[in-house]
């Protein structure tokens, strides 16, 4: 049991077999070979019979009851005050008097007791406010701390709102925390919150379930740490964090300002608490010799499954239509003065005064993977679209319409950009205002390409190239999008994994070609009735004769299908 923290303690007794429990939940169950007795002893409560073993702390109520209550009724009652009739009920002392020596018993007994060597005392905490029963759809937000009050928390009379901030201040050597009351998933959630540590050793944590089991998140000052795994990374005093903790029935993920930081399966990892801890589940945070202060609070319940990476080549929505979720408007530096939010079901970037950008604050792949999106401008012809990427280990820029909004290619392909001429990259293309566009972007551990309404406008092997960008743009990484001074629209926004080392699949009625001019790959030598090849050649890249004895090695299609091949004589 935690220091400074209210607790519900019980116990019961059934036959031979007695239960503990620890705020509503139990927590021990053993059998005993001897039966209690009955005698005339009286109750002595905070003090037992012998000299010496007086409590040390407070004491709010106290409940006996004849009967042996379920695990059910126990959890139910914990923080409910009773009204002193309820059938069972032999004992009830609630401490509400607040002054003389008389401790009056609230239940139809009437064993009112006499106080010898205690004294009252007023408290600074007031008992937590109840927060109202909140069912929200899977992956819809919920707010745990409204900047205001400590509706829904409960700790210690160091724990107050200051500016808008939930802060816990313990001073050296003390340890101490605080707890959610209201309702918390047990798995499939996801939790956010702001934190900074301001003085003292830089100590705290987090309180989650992991399921049935409870689970430690500790931070110190150079490490992270969630079950046996240990991440290292600095958290400097003084500095904000993001903290996003993602609970499934297979994994728990964290990440730390959208970097994510430690990705454990939960198959064999056996998750637990220190017993001082106890007290803040299901959820709560603890400190030790430190001040620290949280904000944004929130928790949405995810749906079974929810949480799994979609399979290979299945598209995943990046935007609802309806909010930001999954993605930060950048507010800083030359960002700053752009306007990022969602109208009318389509995410806009507008007024960047030089640029307006926004990131995606989501696991991303690094290889592997394809990206599409539609894409609207209007206003002036400066940069119409830039998309930061991922490549492996770096990050590239592809712009769409930059320079003059007439150019497409990647930013510092092989050292040059763009606009150089020259460059591979190198495309001049007319975007007009108002008009939709359609961007696709595929990396491959082979190669890398990208299309415009359907067009391939570039591809190139990875191998034997660099890609880089402007550092400017590394706000941006993994993924981002940003515009200049136009206004930028963009909707239909999508990413699918790519099987690695799979081909590019066509689309509907987009061409394919059946021969490279080079080889023969893709087609096979016809045999004749006796099974003996039949004469096949290419003398040169143009040429392969026309003579039905090639066939192809390919999937075609039974249906809808059109070959045009251009025999030569």
């Amino acid at each position: 049991m935690g220091l400074d923290l209210w607790h519900h303690a019980a116990f019961g007794y059934e036959g031979t077999v007695c239960r503990s429990y620890l705020n509503g939940k139990k927590v021990r169950e053993a059998t005993w070979a001897v039966r209690p007795h009955s005698d005339t002893s009286p109750i002595r409560i905070g003090k037992g019979a012998e000299p010496g073993t007086a409590f040390r702390g407070l004491i709010r109520e106290l409940r006996l009851w004849k009967v042996a209550r379920t695990d059910e009724q126990i959890e139910a009652s914990a923080d409910a005050k009773l009204r002193g009739d309820e059938p069972g009920l032999v004992g009830y002392w609630d401490f509400s008097e607040g002054e003389g020596d008389v401790l009056h018993d609230r239940s139809s007994v009437r064993n009112h007791g006499a106080i010898k060597g205690a004294k009252w005392v007023t408290l600074d905490e007031t008992p937590p406010t109840p927060r109202p029963a909140v069912q929200p759809e899977p992956g819809e937000w919920v707010s745990l701390f409204d900047g205001k009050t400590l509706d829904g928390w409960k700790g210690p009379k160091e724990l107050h709102v200051e500016d808008g901030q939930l802060v816990m201040e313990i001073g050296k050597g003390a340890r101490g925390g605080f707890a959610w009351t209201g309702e918390f998933p047990k798995i499939d959630y996801e939790l956010e919150l702001d934190l900074v540590k301001t003085e003292g050793t830089n100590v705290c944590g987090l309180i989650l379930p992991v399921g049935e089991s409870p689970a430690a998140l500790g931070i110190a000052d150079h490490d992270i740490g969630l079950g046996s795994v240990n991440k290292k990374m600095p958290f400097p005093r003084g500095k904000w964090f993001r903290l996003r903790v993602r609970v499934t029935q297979p994994k728990v993920q964290v990440w730390v300002d959208d970097a994510l930081v430690i990705d454990l399966p939960t198959e064999g990892e056996q998750f637990g608490i220190w017993s001082g801890f106890q007290g803040l589940r299901p959820f709560g945070i603890h400190t030790r010799t430190t001040r620290i202060a949280l904000r944004s609070i929130r928790l949405r319940s995810l749906a079974p499954g929810a949480a799994e990476a979609p399979k290979p080549g299945e598209w995943q929505s990046l935007f609802d239509g309806k909010s930001l979720e999954g993605w930060t408007p950048l507010r800083e530096g030359e960002f700053q003065q752009g306007k990022v939010g969602v109208q009318d079901g389509l995410l806009v970037v507008e007024g960047g005064r030089p640029v307006a950008g926004i990131a995606a604050s989501r696991d991303m792949p690094k290889i592997d993977y394809e990206l599409a999106f539609e894409a609207k401008r209007d206003g002036p012809t400066d940069v119409f679209c830039q998309i930061v990427f991922p490549i492996g280990g770096s990050a590239c820029c592809l712009v769409v319409g930059g320079y003059r909004g007439v150019r497409v290619g990647l930013e510092f392909f092989d050292g040059r950009s763009p606009d150089r001429r020259g460059s591979p990259a190198d495309k001049v293309m007319k975007f007009e205002d108002g008009r939709w566009y359609s961007v696709r972007l595929r990396v491959t551990q082979a190669d890398l390409a990208y299309w415009v309404d359907d067009e391939k406008l570039f591809e190139t092997p990875l191998a034997g190239h660099t890609f880089t960008m402007h550092r400017r743009w590394n706000p941006l990484k993994p993924l981002g999008l940003l515009t200049g001074a136009s206004k930028l629209s963009l909707r239909n926004i999508r990413l699918r994994r790519v099987e690695p080392g799979a081909a590019e699949a066509p689309k509907a009625g987009e061409w394919q070609n059946l021969f490279d001019g080079k080889t023969l790959d893709g087609r096979r030598l016809a045999r004749d009735h006796r099974g003996r090849h039949r004469h096949a050649r290419h003398p040169g890249q143009d040429l392969l004769r026309a003579r039905p004895m090639v066939q192809g090695a390919g999937q075609v299609p039974r249906r809808a299908v059109r070959v045009l091949p251009e025999p030569v004589r």
